[in-house]
């Protein structure tokens, strides 16, 4: 009975995420066009005695420069689950800051800034959020639901989170520590950075 139980505890199971996305094109005289799309990433989580699913990339959406996905692997048992990130490893730099963000009121948006030389990664541990990240040329949002999916965001970003469920945890692992004298907190200073 008892390997059973462990079987079945080893077993995958499915889970679906809606990944929204809206693609915008940036000129001078503003938004030139706006193309919003809605995938359905099914992703299949397997236990640790099996190798880590990986997201189907053809079906991720455009995203800017200097900006990436990464299905997180998860691994677990009749017990729970764990992801575990190391530097070197899946972290492509060593974590200089961690902090998370919690307990948003409604309606509440975030961010609207970019980093001069930072890289982070972003994941919602609970609940969900929109982050959006734009470059200066492709500007798209994308869903954070699950605690397995990251973004990872690198220099001359700007991002925006938005619609926070009630019981959303959003965890940004940096490459640096926090410095005020990094930040780009006007949009046309941004734009002007990153077009000239």
């Amino acid at each position: 009975m008892r390997a059973v139980n462990e079987r079945a505890g080893y077993a995958a199971h499915w889970v679906h995420s809606i990944v929204r996305i809206a693609t915008l094109s940036h000129k001078p005289g503003g938004v030139s066009r706006q193309r919003a799309l809605e995938l359905t990433v099914v992703a299949r989580r397997h236990s640790v005695m099996t190798a880590p699913h990986h997201l189907d990339r053809t079906l991720l959406p455009q995203l800017p420069k200097n900006c990436r996905i990464h299905d997180l692997a998860v691994r677990g048992d009749a017990r729970g689950s764990l992801i575990a990130l190391e530097s070197g490893k899946e972290l492509s730099f060593n974590v200089a800051r961690i902090y998370y963000i919690f307990g948003n009121r409604p309606g509440v948006e975030r961010g609207f800034h970019a980093h001069e030389d930072l890289t982070q990664w972003a994941i919602c541990v609970s609940g969900s959020c929109v982050m959006r990240v734009d470059d200066g040329t492709i500007s798209t949002d994308v869903t954070l639901d699950r605690p397995d999916l990251a973004i990872e965001i690198g220099s001359l970003i700007w991002r925006e989170m938005h619609d926070f469920s009630a019981d959303a945890v959003l965890l940004v692992l940096a490459s640096a520590p926090y410095d005020p004298t990094d930040y780009i907190r006007d949009y046309d200073t941004f734009m002007a950075k990153v077009q000239g």
